[in-house]
């Protein structure tokens, strides 16, 4: 994990960010489409977090998923955990979705300066998306992975631990099979969601509490 991240360290030192904010400016901004209602909720959820990498690597190992499968970040901030994602397994597709301009553009500098020869998955299927994470257009994402990883901590709930709407447009669009990680909250598991492992790994956001990640099957309606 530690060469690991002295090489992504490497790589966002040399992303022209002048050039990345210069392109976000351009950018439909979806934080501010969405009607009053959701408004409030999504900006509730712009606080920046990022997971700590060797815990991912150890969630990664613990899949194990087949060269076949798709990985999606929800959330995926400037990229980080896609390219260490991309470096380190084969994908047949290896994508974030950001809602936040700013820190997508940074992600989609570091896909052009990261070496394509030291990835395991092809260059060609890594991809930063800018989109809600709620809305209608996202929704053929899910349809489209086997792996959905969410580093929930910023994420707003109504009882502080469950993800509700993300569960609803999960559900409405993910293959029966596909396994969803959420680290520190739950999916709602009223809906067609197995808990099926609880992992325990270091927290940056928290110097009293342990990171969990918890990962579910979805059974299909």
């Amino acid at each position: 994990a530690e060469e690991l991240q002295e090489w992504l360290e490497d790589v966002f030192m040399e992303v022209d960010y002048e050039k990345a904010l210069d392109a976000a400016d351009l950018e439909e901004d979806p934080r501010f489409e969405q009607d009053e209602a959701d408004a409030g909720s999504a900006l509730d959820e712009f606080t920046y977090g990022e997971m700590d990498l060797a815990f991912f690597l150890a969630i990664l190992r613990h899949l194990d998923p087949p060269p076949t499968a798709s990985f999606l970040d929800i959330g995926s901030g400037r990229g980080q955990l896609c390219l260490a994602a991309a470096r380190v397994r084969p994908w047949s597709a290896c994508r974030g979705v950001e809602l936040m301009p700013e820190v997508l553009h940074i992600g989609r500098g570091a896909l052009e300066i990261a070496d394509p020869s030291l990835l395991k998955t092809d260059a060609a299927a890594l991809e930063l998306l800018l989109g809600d994470m709620y809305a209608e257009e996202t929704q053929a994402l899910y349809t489209a992975s086997d792996v959905v990883f969410v580093y929930a901590t910023c994420l707003s709930s109504e009882d502080g631990k469950t993800l509700k709407r993300l569960s609803d447009a999960l559900a409405a669009s993910l293959r029966p099979g596909s396994r969803v990680v959420i680290v520190n909250k739950e999916l709602d598991t009223s809906l067609p969601f197995t808990l099926t492992d609880t992992l325990i790994g270091p927290n940056p956001d928290s110097v009293n509490a342990d990171a969990r990640a918890f990962v579910y099957t979805f059974e299909g309606q």
